[in-house]
């Protein structure tokens, strides 16, 4: 006879943070349709402290490539060199896409963290 192993303890779907406990060990969240595997081995799609890290290096990059693409505009400005502009708009460039991965993991991070304060506190 086959047993169904269910999630005996309190697991939070990493994407609404739904309970999952009395649910199947591998399977999709009922509330939002994440696929999760909270088999010990796997925590696959399942809300846990350890995955949250705050995105610190990408916003670390976005002011890197800020400030390189200003000097390089600053230096094609005051001596009037125009071979300053060329890698002033290709860091201008990499700062926007850096920028806007480091906006959509920040939105993430504040989201998850958001999620770990509501699954903690007494209902």
């Amino acid at each position: 006879m086959k047993t169904r192993h269910t999630i005996p303890v309190d697991q939070f779907c990493g994407c609404c943070g739904y309970n999952l406990r009395t649910l199947p060990t591998v399977g999709n969240c009922p509330e939002c349709g994440n696929a999760y595997d909270a088999r010990a081995s796997r925590m696959i799609g399942i809300l846990r402290d350890e995955d949250i890290n705050p995105p610190v290096g990408g916003w670390v990059v976005f002011v890197i490539c800020v400030l390189l693409s200003g000097a390089f505009f600053y230096g094609a400005i005051k001596w009037r060199t125009r071979w300053n502009y060329a890698p002033a708009v290709l860091f201008l460039i990499f700062a926007a896409a850096y920028g806007r991965i480091a906006l959509r993991r920040t939105a993430r991070f504040v989201r998850h963290c958001k999620l770990l304060r509501q699954t903690r506190e007494p209902h």
